[in-house]
């Protein structure tokens, strides 16, 4: 009977409708299988695939029936062939067991029949006659029971003779096959290849090549097959080998490098540091551990294989490192250092200072350097100080120029404070001398904060002028003589020149001063310039000027000629300079 379909109603779910259309196929599908097989075709169909299921279900179980009894039968010929050969191993091992340990045991049965014998014999007759009993019974027992004895050693002496060969091979095996070496005439070890020679030898000419350049050094063995149980020798200790055995061309010893090159050989290595310590010793200060001795030169010592004729006998040696050497030493001029002072300083007089420096004791400046000696220990010492000290960081001066200010006018941007830095620095003294300082670190701790200052650029006119640079030309370019300095009262220098020849501005400035009788009367015709920097120049005894009271003028530019009025009794120019209004020596700014 068909299953009967109900529509879904609306409102239904995607669900339930899904299930519905299921159920639908399933039914059509039975149907269409049901009507099929009630044909004759479907009927045949059923009964073919019916007897494949049969047929294939059968022969499988026929096959796993038949498997496992083969197995079984297999298993069963194997036990009783298994059997009966290990009857047969069994047999044959009991029975040469029993042969072999017949005489063994008819011995011991022997020994405890001889044992009673002789205990009977004993009680019955005395011990003389139980031990003459004794050795008989044992007597008989070994010629009647030969045979058996004879029987085991064919066991015993092939076994003696395994057990022999396996010794010899393996004592053999541990043998070991080596090369003995040879050198000159004399085995010096024994190693594994040639290639431990070759290593050991190229090892040794490179640590003489870096030693001793020019020269070559080589050595030829010979070779020899060696049995040896023992260890052999690795390139180490052919190394060692060799030098011994060339004692006679080349040896271990201790090389002192003085600034990078060998001065000396010695095989006193030991001694030779000793004695480098103790010429430092004096200068040791163990309590401080800011300081530090060393020698100036760069001093090594360098152990390696020299050639047997570089070395030289330590008394040599000794001799070099305390003697003396031709050098020039110089001396670096500081802040109140005087010839006298300096000659203390370097334990020499004043007379062989003068005699070493003829020609530079009459001016001495801070860093000049003086000569003190032409000899010096050969190895001389320096004392390291190590010092962190702080020092203060100047603030500078920062000038611009600015149209917002009236020229000559001076503001204060910014007030000036100085800063610190913390530095790190070692000292190098020599006989108490320092000779440099060495800095390795600076550390600012404290800002420099730079003093600034604008100065005014506006002229009168609203002009801009600029301020003088501080750097003053020669006002005469047409003489360079003059013929009276500064000194005593007199404030300026006298430029000689002839009569109207010009005269120009030292520098830049606005001109504070024009005319006669304007300074004092013995000037005569005068010019004074304000440079706007604090600096001020004065020029007298004009002829005539070409520049007015008020007027900015340029360095360089045209001033005046020269003349010889007020207070003067021939041409000349009086030229002052004024530093904030203080008169100074013009010759230490004029160029």
């Amino acid at each position: 009977m068909e299953p009967t379909m109900t529509p879904p109603r609306g409102g239904g779910s995607k669900t339930g409708s899904a299930s519905n259309r299921f159920a639908s196929l399933r039914a059509r599908v039975w149907a269409l299988l049901e009507r099929t097989a009630s044909t004759s075709a479907g009927r045949a169909a059923g009964w073919m695939l019916y007897q494949l299921g049969y047929w294939g279900e059968y022969t499988g179980l026929c096959l796993v029936r038949g498997s496992k009894e083969t197995a079984q039968d297999l298993a069963r010929v194997l036990g009783r062939a298994g059997r009966l050969v290990g009857g047969y191993i069994a047999g044959a091992v009991k029975g040469v067991a029993d042969e072999f340990t017949a005489p063994f045991r008819r011995f011991i049965h022997g020994m405890r029949n001889i044992h009673a014998h002789v205990k009977e014999q004993a009680q019955q007759f005395g011990k003389a006659r139980a031990a003459k009993e004794g050795f008989a019974y044992l007597w008989r027992g070994t010629l009647l029971y030969w045979p058996l004895v004879r029987r085991s050693v064919a066991y015993v002496v092939p076994l003696v003779a395994l057990g022999l060969f396996v010794y010899t091979v393996r004592t053999v095996l541990d043998y070991q096959y080596v090369l003995a070496v040879e050198v000159e005439g004399t085995v010096v070890g024994y190693v594994e290849s040639e290639t431990v020679f070759d290593a050991a030898r190229s090892d040794l000419q490179a640590r003489i090549a870096t030693s001793t350049a020019g020269r070559e050094w080589t050595v030829t063995p010979a070779y020899s097959l060696s049995v040896r149980s023992g260890p052999v020798m690795d390139e180490t200790h052919m190394t060692d080998a060799i030098l011994q055995a060339s004692g006679s061309e080349i040896q271990e010893a201790t090389a002192l490098y003085v600034d990078g090159s060998i001065a000396a050989v010695t095989t006193e290595g030991d001694r030779l540091a000793a004695a480098l310590e103790e010429i430092k010793a004096p200068y040791e200060q163990p309590e401080n551990e800011n300081i530090r001795v060393e020698f100036v030169k760069d001093v090594e010592l360098v152990d390696g294989v020299y050639f047997t004729d570089s070395i030289v006998d330590y008394s040599q040696v000794d001799a070099l490192i305390h003697g003396e050497e031709q050098a020039d030493v110089y001396y670096t001029v500081v802040k109140g250092d005087t010839p006298s002072g300096i000659a203390v300083k370097n334990d020499i007089t004043l007379n062989e200072l003068v005699a070493l420096n003829p020609d530079i004791l009459d001016s001495l400046f801070v860093g000049d350097q003086v000569l003190v000696t032409q000899s010096r220990d050969y190895l001389p010492v320096q004392v390291v100080e190590h010092r962190v000290y702080t020092e203060p960081i100047e603030y500078q001066t920062i000038t611009t120029e600015s149209a917002d200010y009236a020229w000559g006018t001076t503001k204060v941007v910014q007030e000036g404070s100085d800063g610190l830095k913390q530095i790190e620095s070692d000292f190098y003294y020599i006989d108490g001398v320092l000779q440099q300082e060495v800095v390795l670190n600076e550390t600012v701790l404290q800002e420099v904060v730079n003093k600034e200052i604008v100065k005014g650029t506006r002229l009168p006119n609203g002009n801009v002028g600029q301020v003088g640079s501080g750097i003053f030309s020669w006002p005469v370019p047409s003489s360079y003589r003059m013929s009276r300095g500064f000194g005593g009262s007199h404030y300026g220098l006298d430029i000689l020149s002839y009569y109207g020849a010009p005269i120009y501005a030292a520098d830049s400035g606005i001109v504070t001063t024009a005319g006669s009788g304007q300074e004092h009367w013995s000037y005569g015709i005068c010019v004074r310039i304000n440079h706007g920097n604090g600096y001020q120049t004065m020029y007298a005894h004009m002829s005539g000027i070409v520049v007015s009271r008020g007027e900015y003028v340029e360095k360089g530019e045209l001033i005046g000629f020269m003349g010889s009025t007020g207070r003067s009794t021939g041409t000349h120019l009086h030229f002052e300079i004024y530093i904030n209004g203080t008169r100074v020596n013009p010759k230490g700014y004029v160029g």
